[in-house]
């Protein structure tokens, strides 16, 4: 038991970490691509109100701050319960047989 919890741990451990350098590359990635794509824009598109530099930056950070709490958040759990689940059910069928 203390050799399963122990590599229960270290998988968990690791689990975390990816997925907490995933969710930082992935929103590194789509600020990135958001930045870039306002780069490009023609400067009469910054005159109208609703496409001032700040409602921008405010929109550009409520969406990655979204993506980046789902990467995080909702997620990891999920993925964490399947992979005990599947590691139970082999468990179980190994000291039944």
């Amino acid at each position: 038991m203390v050799i399963v919890g122990s590599v229960c741990y270290i998988f968990t451990s690791n689990g975390k970490r990816l997925f907490g350098m995933l969710s930082y590359n992935l929103t590194y990635d789509i600020r990135k691509n958001l930045y870039e794509s306002v780069l490009v824009k023609n400067i009469g598109y910054f005159d109208f109100p609703e496409n001032s530099t700040f409602v921008l930056s405010g929109i550009m950070q409520a969406d990655t701050t979204l993506i980046n709490g789902v990467a995080t958040d909702q997620i990891p759990p999920k993925v964490e319960g399947g992979c005990l689940l599947f590691l139970a059910a082999v468990m179980c069928f190994w000291t039944c047989w």
